[in-house]
């Protein structure tokens, strides 16, 4: 299966897809590892934007190798939730592995770029994380055959949050190598 496949005939808000996402995608840890709390920049800032805001609730998507969860330390210490979405497999397992909060799920996906469910080729480096879009608008990288590659579900955001019975945020991260920084924040107006 080399193929890149749409689903474009499946509705965001389908309730198998959801279904489907919510029994089998999302997954919980396993709190085996401990979790890297270390507040960042970022949680600090957020942080003082919600005014220190107990039990809030987050989605974050990273789809580089070495980023940093900006969440980790929202969870420790102002008991936040949410789903944390990682293109990357290594970053998913350790996700999963870890002690977050017991509300939070991880997902192994790439967000669509459109409305669409995709499945897509995903070409993997051990150091360095190509994910640009590049040939055809469901690849991550260019094809080269030297590369390890899985496949990958692509799904829309709103999928996710419906799966997750959460459509309201108080924080939405998205990982976007094309940003300034790699990274793209958006706070609930209120």
């Amino acid at each position: 299966m080399t193929r890149d496949y749409v689903l474009d005939s499946v509705s965001m808000d389908n309730p198998q897809l959801v279904a489907y996402i919510r029994q089998v995608q999302l997954k919980s840890t396993t709190h085996q590892d401990p979790l890297n709390a270390t507040q960042t920049s970022e949680e600090k800032y957020v942080a003082t934007l919600s005014q220190s805001k107990r039990e809030g609730v987050y989605a974050e998507y990273i789809s580089r190798i070495g980023a940093i969860s900006s969440t980790a330390w929202l969870e420790a210490n102002l008991s936040w939730r949410g789903v944390l979405i990682l293109t990357e497999p290594k970053s998913f397992f350790e996700a999963q592995r870890s002690t977050r909060n017991p509300r939070t799920r991880v997902l192994h996906a790439c967000l669509s770029t459109d409305k669409d469910t995709k499945e897509i080729k995903y070409h993997q480096e051990s150091e360095v994380q190509v994910t640009k879009l590049g040939d055809g608008p469901n690849s991550l990288v260019p094809s080269d055959d030297s590369l390890p590659t899985t496949r990958l579900k692509c799904f829309p955001l709103y999928s996710v949050l419906l799966a997750y019975n959460a459509t309201t945020l108080d924080y939405l991260s998205l990982d976007s190598p094309d940003a300034p920084d790699g990274q793209v924040t958006m706070r609930k107006s209120e």
